[in-house]
């Protein structure tokens, strides 16, 4: 189940931290309906409602969607024009998102020697 990350921001600004450190174990981030299931990993309930799921494997999860998507249609681009050591020019275009506001972590690409 894909999950944006303006979804875990959401859930996570809206959780309840008290109730986490009440559970006494490490929460579940499994994420339906806007919020996160935070019920400790003891709960009898996972498995049957659905499985536990770790921070680290909600953020892997995320990551992995965002690998998934075709950069042609989904990701946003920054292209720099670099002359003698300096920018000459920069765009940033995004391909196949919908209007809004979207945040943008630059990532290194291999270059192509590298590849």
């Amino acid at each position: 189940m894909s999950k944006t990350l303006d979804e875990l921001m959401a859930a996570a600004t809206n959780a309840d931290w008290g109730q986490v450190v009440s559970n006494g174990g490490p929460p579940c981030f499994h994420l339906d309906g806007g919020c996160f299931c935070l019920r400790a990993r003891r709960w009898e309930g996972h498995g049957l409602m659905h499985r536990y799921v770790s921070l680290a494997d909600a953020l892997r999860e995320l990551i992995a969607d965002a690998e998934r998507a075709d950069p042609q249609d989904h990701w946003p681009c920054a292209r720099l024009v670099v002359v003698a050591d300096k920018i000459a020019s920069a765009t940033l275009y995004a391909p196949g998102l919908p209007d809004g506001t979207h945040d943008v972590w630059c990532v290194p690409v291999a270059r192509q020697s590298d590849r």
